[in-house]
C-alpha cells in the first residue's frame, strides 16, 4: 500500500508522469472490475454503477503503487469523499428506477381498470338489447366465454415473455407485479362477464315468458270474442 512519509523538501524537478502503458492498463482494469461485476449479477448494471466499480478499481490500483502521479496523490487524499459520491449517484439512480417503476405500475393499473370499464359498459349495452332470441344468444354464450379467457390469458403469456428478457432486478419486479394485477384484473373480468351471461339469460327467459303470457292472453280474448 502507498504511504506518503514527511520527506524534507527535494529540489524541484521534473513532476512523475506514467507513461502511455501504465494507464492503458489500469483502464483496462476498470474495465474489467465494472464487466465482472455485470457477470456476478443478473442485473444490467446502472451508468452511476459502472461508474462505482470503475472507481473503486481505479482506487485500489492507486494504492498498489509504490510512485503516484499528483493527480493520483490528490484522489487517494479525497477518495472517502469521493467514493460517498459515486455512491451517492448510483442511490439517486436507483431512486430515479423505482419512481420510473412506480408511474408504469400506475399506467397498468389505469388501463385495466378502462377496459373493465369498457367491458362492463358493453355489457350493460346488451343486456339493455336484449331480447327473445333465447337460443342465439345461449349458442354464442360458450364460444364468447373461451374467446375472453383466451385473451386474457394471452397477455399473460406475453408479461411472463417480457419477463424473461428483462435485463434488470427492478424490471423483473415490475412486470412480476404487472403479472399479478393483470391476473387479478383477468378474474375480475371473467367474474363480470359470467354475472353479465346470467343477467342476460335471466332478461331473455323474462321476454320469454311474457311474450308467452301476451300469446295466451291474445288467445283467450280471441276464444272470448268467438263464444
Amino acid at each position: 500500500m502507498y504511504k506518503d512519509p514527511a520527506q524534507p523538501k527535494e529540489r524541484q524537478g521534473k513532476a512523475y508522469s506514467e507513461d502511455a502503458g501504465t494507464r492503458l492498463i489500469d483502464q483496462r482494469n476498470q474495465q474489467h472490475a465494472a464487466l465482472s461485476a455485470q457477470v456476478d449479477t443478473t442485473d444490467k448494471l446502472s451508468t452511476a454503477q459502472q461508474a462505482l466499480v470503475k472507481w473503486d478499481q481505479q482506487l485500489s490500483d492507486i494504492k498498489g503503487k509504490s510512485t503516484l502521479t499528483a493527480d493520483q496523490k490528490s484522489l487517494l487524499a479525497n477518495q472517502d469523499k469521493i467514493t460517498a459520491l459515486y455512491q451517492q449517484n448510483a442511490a439517486l439512480e436507483r431512486q430515479q428506477q423505482l419512481v420510473k417503476q412506480t408511474a408504469a405500475l400506475s399506467g397498468y393499473q389505469s388501463n385495466l381498470n378502462r377496459d373493465i370499464s369498457s367491458r362492463n359498459s358493453q355489457y350493460s349495452n346488451d343486456e339493455s338489447a336484449a331480447s327473445g332470441a333465447r337460443s342465439a344468444y345461449q349458442q354464442g354464450i360458450l364460444t364468447q366465454r373461451i374467446t375472453l379467457e383466451l385473451q386474457l390469458n394471452d397477455k399473460i403469456i406475453q408479461l411472463r415473455q417480457q419477463s424473461t428478457s428483462a435485463t434488470t432486478k427492478i424490471d423483473r419486479q415490475t412486470i412480476d407485479q404487472e403479472i399479478a394485477m393483470q391476473q387479478s384484473a383477468n378474474d375480475k373480468m371473467l367474474a363480470d362477464y359470467d354475472f353479465h351471461t346470467q343477467r342476460m339469460t335471466a332478461i331473455v327467459a323474462h321476454g320469454q315468458t311474457a311474450q308467452r303470457k301476451r300469446g295466451k292472453n291474445t288467445q283467450t280474448v280471441r276464444l272470448m270474442h268467438r263464444a
